[in-house]
């Protein structure tokens, strides 16, 4: 929802395209800037940045910890297949343990902010 996506929603100013146009989505362009939509790819990082975060067990049933290398503010938000935030959570700590025992099964976008980028690693919950 919180990325506007509208399925045949191009308008060609009332004309038809004679050679249609291109039905191939590019699933190689990373996070948007300034947007909360995730891509389909396992994780985002901005090259310029030294964050590295660990999330395990994966798959998880009941429990996941989070490890960081970043010692400072960080939000992290959970998003499902739809990109509907059913968690978040403001962390300081390197190492958290996050309880995804009342989360459906599925596959979970597990996104950490900080001032120098957003990172996101795809876990499933089984």
């Amino acid at each position: 929802m919180s990325c506007d996506f509208q399925s045949f929603s191009f308008y060609l100013n009332s004309r038809a395209s004679a050679y249609n146009l291109p039905n191939i989505p590019n699933y190689n362009i990373g996070a948007g800037e300034g947007t909360d939509c995730d891509t389909t790819v396992n994780e985002i990082a901005s090259p310029s940045s030294h964050l590295n975060f660990d999330l395990f067990p994966n798959p998880a049933s009941s429990y996941i910890t989070l490890t960081s290398s970043f010692n400072g503010a960080m939000l992290l938000t959970v998003q499902n297949i739809f990109g509907q935030i059913v968690f978040s959570k403001n962390l300081i700590a390197i190492e958290e343990v996050i309880d995804v025992s009342e989360l459906s099964a599925g596959v979970y976008f597990f996104t950490v902010k900080i001032s120098e980028g957003v990172f996101t690693k795809k876990v499933v919950k089984e």
